[in-house]
């Protein structure tokens, strides 16, 4: 899948009024972790009620009192006012590429309290920043950097993250968040806040949480099938599957083999050379388990032994949270899929926010 691996924003200033004085950028995380966890302990109705949670900075900034405000777009392709079109009612003078990369920008952001505005766009399946930076001085444009933690040097580090700009009580300041719905149930959120008439560096709040299942609720819509006659039940006991897999695979493997007994671990056996199993390289980071390189385990269920297949589901190179469990039973001198189960896994109860 084809990446665009540019920057997606048009950074222009046109004369810094700056705010009052911004703190260290360490103390801004904090308060943004300290809000985030008070946040999470009591959450409202509206998140709770939601499988898949909205991310940590868009849950501070819904709240309302969190000191966390984000800043909407003053100008939208679509809406009222196209960014150029914002940029030719200032009456601002830009060199030929300026005015190119505008006129193809997308969004028109402005940094609250200042006059240090981003606009840009996001292209492709991967969701890749295309980047100008500019500023005005005395209505003429000028090249100037990003914002710190807008400026990754790692290939695709542009990608699939969200830019914003917004305020953490009175300081003004840029934020970039990478909230995925990966199997490793952690994001981070950088800030680099605003200080007079430049952003400090900036600071990162690392977040973890505990995983959340459920036997229904998936991310995306995956292909699911089941021939048997014990459907439901099949679907719970992949469940309890995938939360002793989460866990600790490598637990799971062996306290499932130790409960099968003699003539059952003699068919088990069979059933993996009848289905040519190959176990991954690696079985004790249940991140790490794809559709593609299962784990494979037995499970017994009304007395009927079941070959499982465990890994998160993925598409190209994505690999999403949600668990595909498929089941094989003998046939014969063959086996035969039964049933494939999705089982939705998210991030669900906060584990830890730290700050560096």
């Amino acid at each position: 899948m084809a990446r665009r691996l540019a920057a997606a924003l048009i950074i222009l200033a046109v004369g810094f009024s700056g705010p009052a004085a911004a703190q260290d950028s360490a103390g801004l995380c904090t308060k943004i972790a300290t809000a985030y966890k008070q946040l999470t302990a009591n959450p409202p109705a509206s998140a709770a009620a939601k499988f898949y949670p909205d991310s940590p900075l868009s849950m501070l900034g819904d709240a309302g009192d969190s000191g966390v405000s984000l800043a909407a777009h003053i100008a939208e392709t679509g809406k009222a006012q196209r960014p150029f079109e914002w940029v030719q009612h200032k009456g601002l003078q830009l060199t030929p590429d300026l005015q190119d990369a505008l006129d193809k920008a997308d969004f028109l952001d402005q940094l609250p309290d200042t006059n240090f505005y981003a606009a840009g766009r996001i292209e492709g399946t991967a969701s890749c920043y295309d980047t100008t930076t500019f500023v005005v001085t005395e209505g003429r444009a000028k090249p100037v950097s990003l914002p710190p933690n807008w400026m990754g040097e790692d290939v695709g580090s542009d990608c699939g993250v969200y830019r914003l700009f917004g305020k953490v009580e009175t300081v003004p300041a840029a934020f970039e968040e990478n909230y995925d719905y990966s199997p490793a149930l952690t994001s981070t959120l950088t800030v680099s806040p605003w200080n007079k008439d430049h952003f400090d560096p900036a600071c990162t709040v690392g977040f973890t949480f505990e995983p959340r299942f459920s036997p229904r609720d998936a991310y995306n819509d995956w292909d699911q099938s089941c021939t048997a006659t014990n459907c439901d039940q099949l679907r719970q006991s992949a469940l309890a599957l995938v939360e002793a897999v989460q866990s600790d695979p490598v637990s799971a493997q062996k306290q499932l083999l130790d409960k099968l007994g003699d003539a059952q671990r003699a068919d088990f056996e069979a059933l993996e050379k009848l289905a040519q199993v190959t176990q991954p390289d690696k079985v004790d980071d249940p991140a790490q388990l794809l559709d593609s390189s299962p784990l494979t385990l037995p499970i017994v269920v009304g007395g009927q032994l079941y070959l499982a297949h465990v890994g998160h589901f993925t598409i190209g190179w994505r690999n999403y949270s949600d668990w595909s469990v498929k089941l094989d039973e003998r046939a014969g001198a063959d086996v035969k899929l039964v049933a494939e189960i999705a089982i939705g896994m998210t991030k669900g109860k906060l584990k830890d926010a730290s700050v560096k």
